[in-house]
C-alpha cells in the first residue's frame, strides 16, 4: 500500500514531526532540512515522478517546524545541538524498521547528514547547499561573506533579518516561497543559539574525510545561483572522489534546489539513488 502520512513520534520528552511519502516497502530516503527551515521544504519532492519508487521520510529537527521539544514550554533546552539533531535522526530511522538507502541533507541538514550517515548505516549521503567542513572551527569560512550568513548564528531576528534570510536563499528576481518565511519566523532563536553553543563542547567529525570515506556513495549538489556558499572553498573540495567525480549544479536554483527546482533535483537524486542500489 502507499503510505502518505504526517505524524508526531515521541522523542526525549517531546515529539518529532515526521512526514513520509511512498510505498512502505520501498527503499527509504531520509530528508534533513536546513537551519530555520522545516520538512515543508521537501514537500514538492512528493510530486516528483522520478522519486516515486522510493519512500521519502522528512522530519522537523528539534526546535524547528512542528516538532515539540520538552523545553518549548519553558526556558529549557530545545535539543537543537548537533548531538540532539543526530539523536533525532536516529530516532526516526529506528522507527523505519528497514534499511536506509540514503540520507539527504540541505545546508545545516547536510552537515548533520555527514556527521550521522555512518552511524545511521546509510548506504549513501547527498548534501545540498552544504560546504563540508574540516572542523566546527572552520564552519564559518566555508560559507560566503554575504551579510546574511551571520544570521544563521544569531538568536535574535528582526523582520528585516527574516527578509534578508529569505532573499539571500532565493535567485534574484524570484519571490521566496511562503514556507521559507513562515519557517524562519516560527523557528525560535534558541534553536540557533543552542546549535552554536554546542559546537564548543561536542565532538565534530571531519566532514571532508567523511566524503572521502563514502567516496562514490557521497554526492554534492548546489544551486547555480547559491549566494551562501564560498565558491573558492567549494572548488577546493576533493569532488573527484565523490559520486560521478563532480559537484552537481542545478540550473536556475539558489540555496534550495530541492524546492526551487524540484523536478531537476528529483531527477538528479533518482540517478544517485539508482546508482547506490546498483552498487549494493
Amino acid at each position: 500500500m502507499t503510505e502518505i502520512s504526517s505524524t508526531h513520534i515521541p522523542f526525549r520528552g517531546g515529539r518529532l514531526w515526521v512526514q513520509t511519502w511512498g510505498e512502505c516497502s520501498s527503499p527509504a530516503v531520509l530528508l534533513v532540512h536546513g537551519n530555520s527551515h522545516s520538512s515543508r521544504a521537501f514537500e514538492a519532492l512528493s510530486e516528483c515522478g522520478a522519486l516515486a519508487e522510493y519512500r521519502l521520510v522528512a522530519l522537523d529537527l528539534p526546535g524547528h517546524g512542528r516538532s515539540v521539544s520538552e523545553g518549548h514550554s519553558s526556558r529549557g533546552s530545545l535539543g537543537s545541538s548537533l548531538g540532539g539533531h543526530i539523536a533525532a535522526l536516529s530516532c526516526v530511522v529506528e522507527r523505519l524498521a528497514a534499511p536506509l538507502l540514503a540520507v539527504v541533507g540541505h545546508s545545516l541538514g547536510g552537515h548533520i547528514a555527514l556527521q550521522a550517515a555512518e552511524r545511521l548505516e546509510a548506504k549513501g549521503v547527498m548534501v545540498v547547499g552544504t560546504p563540508p567542513a574540516r572542523s566546527a572551527g572552520t564552519l564559518v569560512e566555508c560559507y560566503s561573506d554575504h551579510p546574511a550568513v551571520g544570521l544563521a548564528l544569531s538568536p535574535c531576528w528582526s523582520d528585516a533579518d527574516v527578509d534578508a534570510w529569505c532573499e539571500v536563499q532565493t535567485p534574484a528576481g524570484q519571490a521566496p516561497p511562503a514556507h521559507l518565511r513562515a519557517d524562519a519566523v516560527a523557528t525560535p532563536g534558541r534553536a540557533r543559539s543552542e546549535f552554536v553553543e554546542g559546537l564548543s563542547v561536542e565532538p565534530y567529525e571531519d566532514e571532508v574525510a567523511a566524503l572521502q570515506s563514502f567516496a562514490d556513495r557521497a554526492a554534492i549538489c548546489v544551486g547555480e545561483h547559491d549566494r551562501l556558499l564560498n565558491g573558492h572553498y567549494m572548488r577546493q573540495l576533493p569532488a573527484a572522489t565523490t559520486w560521478r567525480g563532480a559537484i552537481h549544479t542545478i540550473a536556475g536554483a539558489g540555496h534550495g534546489p530541492h524546492y526551487q527546482r524540484p523536478a531537476a533535483f528529483g531527477e538528479l537524486l533518482n540517478v544517485f539513488l539508482h546508482d547506490l542500489q546498483q552498487a549494493s
